[in-house]
């Protein structure tokens, strides 16, 4: 089996997809040459937008996946709970009160704001 290969010129990124292939048994080959010197959030979305386009082509029709599914996973103090849907209804919600301004070196956007 061909190693599987992540650089996408951040680090936090690199771990996170690293993770997820180890996790799932994927062998994904991530490369990303983003626009670093502006910010690290479109180079996220878009290595994201695209291991979501992949798995989507490789899933076809899924015929015989499980719709649903969910997994736990704890690093260091940090504890992280995901499911994923298939049925192409997309959503996310979280309840993260984060008081800092960066997580690991990735740069966090601003509160909404209570108006």
């Amino acid at each position: 089996a061909r190693a599987r290969k992540v650089s996408t010129g951040l680090h936090t990124l690199d771990a996170m997809v690293s993770a997820l292939a180890s996790s799932s048994g994927l062998r994904l080959d991530v490369s990303c040459r983003g626009d670093l010197f502006i910010d690290d959030h479109h180079t996220t979305e878009d290595v994201c937008i695209a291991l979501g386009q992949c798995l989507h082509a490789a899933l076809g029709d899924k015929a015989g996946c499980n719709r649903m599914a969910w997994a736990t996973a704890q690093e260091g103090g940090h504890k992280v709970e995901v499911a994923i849907d298939l049925s192409n209804r997309p959503h996310f919600q979280h309840d993260l009160r984060l008081d800092t301004e960066m997580v690991c070196a990735v740069p966090l956007p601003p509160p909404p704001s209570e108006s």
